[in-house]
């Protein structure tokens, strides 16, 4: 066998290695999801309303990288199809997606308003309309 060959088998080994260690981790997570949801809604049962900081932390998690309809709509679908602009601002600015604080409620009420996807409840609090098409994408 060559040098160049058994430098190809070893990387090969390698890739297949840390392959089975990704999927092993991500088991891993998956079961570490699984338990913080149960535990997460026995707090919510004795509590009697959502534990916003565990929430949020997944929430932060999962709306990275998304545009700002995106997070919105995932904020909403988390929370009942309501959104409290309040709420929101906290977790986008944790999330890396809205960085000025001064103008970020006026830019997520913008937002909110022409993507035609949210309906007003109350002041600082919408419902998200477009259900159907969130579930599908």
């Amino acid at each position: 066998m060559s040098n160049g060959e058994t430098t190809m088998n070893e990387l090969t080994t390698l890739i297949g290695k840390l392959r089975k260690q990704k999927g092993e981790l991500q088991n891993q997570l998956g079961n570490v999801d699984s338990q913080l949801e149960a535990v997460e809604t026995t707090l919510n049962l004795i509590v009697g309303k959502p534990t916003n900081l565990i929430e949020n932390h997944s929430l932060v998690i999962e709306i990275q990288g998304k545009t700002m309809v995106e997070a919105l709509k995932i904020i909403a679908g988390k929370n009942n199809n309501r959104i409290k602009v309040t709420d929101a601002k906290r977790i986008m600015m944790k999330a890396g997606l809205i960085h000025n604080a001064q103008n970020a409620l006026s830019m997520l009420y913008t937002i909110i308003n022409r993507s035609g996807k949210f309906t007003k409840i109350k002041p600082g609090e919408y419902r998200l309309t477009d259900v159907q098409q969130s579930l599908i994408s």
